[in-house]
């Protein structure tokens, strides 16, 4: 997560082999600090996720999108 292109938070998240042309979904929950949130005005528009796929060392996707808050 980049807030103003300064990387703020990374998570990694580890699952293990996949079968070829299988169809696969996956649910992560991730609970917040409550007493370190920073405020939906600071965030919207301002904060970038990245996400990274990688086959053992090698990146196969990644995907950058900007998030708003209402």
């Amino acid at each position: 997560m980049y807030l103003h292109g300064t990387l703020v938070e990374t998570l990694f998240f580890e699952f293990g082999f996949v079968i070829p042309n299988s169809t696969n979904t996956w649910e992560q929950t991730i609970v917040a600090d409550k007493d370190n949130i920073i405020p939906a005005e600071i965030l919207s528009g301002n904060l970038i996720c990245e996400t990274t796929f990688f086959s053992n060392e090698v990146p196969i996707h990644k995907s950058k999108y900007k998030i708003y808050y209402d």
